[in-house]
């Protein structure tokens, strides 16, 4: 099976193997450090999936949805690379039921999210995954799967179904859209950090 490389061509489809894509990211891993290879695989303009008018048309939305900057919106994982890199999935290739992950890193929205659910908290309203919640977010994460679903806290759903309509609208091809928000890029460093340090010590 082969993807679609469009990191150098705009809006030209290349056809590239998934082979020599891997093999180009494998090798970097050996020759560079882990900031390095952030630069130049995950936060680089570019993804994989995507042609170059998709990706900023998807970021555009995203940004406009939430009030926040284009800059502060990432496509991640294996959607941006073609593979991915997280450990239960490492080096596996994307495909028909892969999802289209994005990571959001505004400090402004994350604290607006964050005072919003503390007070949800103080509540007393029963919130299934509190504990997990808090768990991600000591990292400076928010997961959208861990946060209340109740009709007291309409952020939730309107979370939800917003990233529903975008998958829904089949504009950016037939992939599910999930997007999960960071405090700031020092907290998303330091899980992709992780993954690629992982990476390189698979390779060792």
């Amino acid at each position: 099976m082969k993807i679609i490389d469009v990191r150098r061509c705009g809006d030209t489809l290349t056809d590239v193997s998934f082979e020599s894509n891997l093999r180009d990211f494998q090798a970097d891993l050996r020759a560079l450090d882990a900031p390095a290879i952030l630069n130049k695989y995950v936060y680089a303009d570019h993804c994989d999936v995507l042609l170059a008018g998709q990706h900023t048309s998807l970021k555009q939305r995203i940004a406009g949805k939430f009030h926040i900057s284009q800059a502060d919106v990432v496509i991640v994982g294996s959607a941006k690379l073609g593979f991915s890199i997280a450990p239960e999935k490492r080096f596996r290739e994307f495909g028909e039921s892969s999802d289209i992950d994005v990571a959001i890193v505004s400090s402004e929205f994350y604290v607006k999210v964050w005072y919003e659910l503390f007070n949800y908290e103080r509540s007393g309203t029963y919130w299934e995954h509190a504990k997990e919640f808090e768990h991600y977010c000591f990292r400076g994460w928010i997961r959208p799967d861990k946060l209340p679903r109740s009709t007291v806290y309409p952020f939730s759903k309107s979370w939800w179904d917003f990233f529903q309509s975008l998958t829904s609208s089949g504009e950016f091809g037939p992939y599910k859209i999930r997007a999960a928000l960071y405090h700031s890029k020092h907290f998303i460093d330091a899980y992709q950090r992780l993954c690629v340090d992982q990476c390189k010590q698979e390779l060792e």
